[in-house]
């Protein structure tokens, strides 16, 4: 008998462009969760719009639309304002401190 799809109580949206990360996250969080995955930020803006996760984790890194310009857009729209965003981020020792700077101003955004 196969086994039944037993619901999720919460669904999470993951946004990055490194597909080992999204393997990562999957791996570790779909037994608990609905996990949804979005390799860039556009895929990771209309999957927000249409499922209304429980909670976004963003990378901040990412190509074409960073993370910064992802959560303002979705801040900006009232279907996704309220869903609460972790940023994820993977800096390399020597990074620019510009990435920093946006880091430390990033409750205005929330």
């Amino acid at each position: 008998m196969p086994a039944e799809h037993v619901p999720k109580p919460y669904t999470l949206l993951a946004i990055d462009d490194d597909p080992q990360s999204l393997i990562v996250l999957s791996k570790t969080l779909t037994a608990e969760y609905e996990v949804l995955l979005a390799k860039n930020s556009e895929r990771g803006l209309a999957l927000a719009r249409s499922a209304s996760p429980d909670l976004i984790i963003l990378d901040i890194l990412m190509p074409e639309m960073d993370g910064f310009q992802v959560l303002s857009e979705l801040k900006s729209h009232p279907a996704t304002a309220a869903i609460p965003v972790i940023f994820l981020a993977r800096l390399r020792i020597g990074s620019s401190g510009s990435a920093w700077a946006r880091i430390s101003s990033i409750s205005s955004l929330l």
